[in-house]
């Protein structure tokens, strides 16, 4: 079982607080995006406080890395800032880790909100203060009402305590039977990438989040191979397995060999996932998907008596 330790809930967001949206990672594709995006946190009655690099460009990253991190730290940092929510994901987290000190939210959590490359700082926070946070959309797609679930981006915002409920289709059921455990995971090319990193997550007795975007099965494959020699499943209370799709058709065009002989998602999900004797299902709405949830990391999500249903709770 996952040691039996606290889990630090954030305090609720209300109207009027302070939050920041900064960009750990990529740029946004568009500047309107983000600005529309900040509108809609706006008109949900937030003060949002944009990060100084927003603006800033280093090659394919919002800013330098000390630029990056220092936006997050003093995020982090202010006692007025009561969230931080996240313009983009993409690659670059990573390298912010020896620039960072994370201390403060073990004293003063707050609600986070992103997904994706987030996966890697979500995961430290788990595994060294058990951290809930919110695995949603970005910043840059709150301008467009179908990119993202409101009822869950808001209750994570304003009730993150709060339980509810899901449902998948009867056919999504890739493993029956019966698990509960706190929500642990997010995209599987970067909890692939945490492997001998020392900051992968706490798995023991957890139900472990899975998704990613523009993989070819074959590569999907591998990582979860690399994933479960890691012991990542070995002690694992369930799966939900959220978005998968295939690159664009160009990006095939470039490694053609593989593809045609590929197994499907599916069929690499079973192989690896179908032994590990824990419910399993498929298309959660969650990771690089149009409507996506957002899923509350570290709080208990159940899986069964009815087993199309997930349930969150503290």
């Amino acid at each position: 079982m996952t040691r039996q330790r606290r889990r630090l809930v954030p305090p609720a967001l209300r109207r009027g607080d302070a939050v920041a949206v900064v960009a750990p990672a990529f740029p946004p594709r568009d500047e309107r995006h983000l600005k529309e995006g900040i509108r809609t946190l706006e008109r949900w009655g937030l003060s949002v406080r944009p990060g100084r690099a927003l603006g800033r460009r280093w090659g394919c990253f919002a800013g330098t890395d000390e630029e990056r991190a220092r936006d997050l730290q003093e995020a982090i940092d202010d006692p007025e800032v009561k969230g931080i929510l996240f313009a983009r994901g993409g690659w670059g987290t990573s390298r912010l880790f020896g620039r960072l000190d994370l201390s403060p939210l073990a004293r003063r959590p707050k609600v986070l909100v992103g997904y994706s490359d987030l996966t890697v700082l979500f995961a430290d926070l788990w595994r060294r203060w058990r951290l809930v946070c919110g695995y949603g959309p970005v910043v840059a797609e709150l301008g467009r009402p179908a990119a993202f679930h409101a009822p869950s981006l808001r209750r994570a915002l304003f009730r993150p305590a709060e339980p509810f409920s899901l449902r998948v289709a009867r056919r999504s059921i890739l493993a029956r039977g019966r698990g509960k455990g706190p929500l642990v995971g997010g995209c599987v090319t970067l909890l692939a990438h945490l492997c001998g990193s020392g900051r992968l997550p706490d798995t023991r007795g957890a139900v472990i989040l899975l998704e990613d975007v523009g993989e070819e099965p074959y590569r999907i494959d591998r990582m979860l191979w690399q994933l479960r020699e890691a012991g990542f499943f070995s002690r694992a209370a369930g799966v939900l397995v959220g978005s998968m799709s295939d690159p664009a058709p160009a990006d095939r065009k470039k490694d053609p060999a593989p593809v045609a002989r590929s197994f499907s998602f599916r069929e690499v999900l079973k192989d690896h996932l179908g032994p590990l004797g824990v419910p399993v299902l498929l298309d959660v709405p969650a990771g690089h998907v149009e409507g996506k949830w957002t899923l509350p990391l570290g709080l208990t999500a159940r899986l069964g008596p009815a087993e199309e249903r997930v349930t969150f709770s503290p």
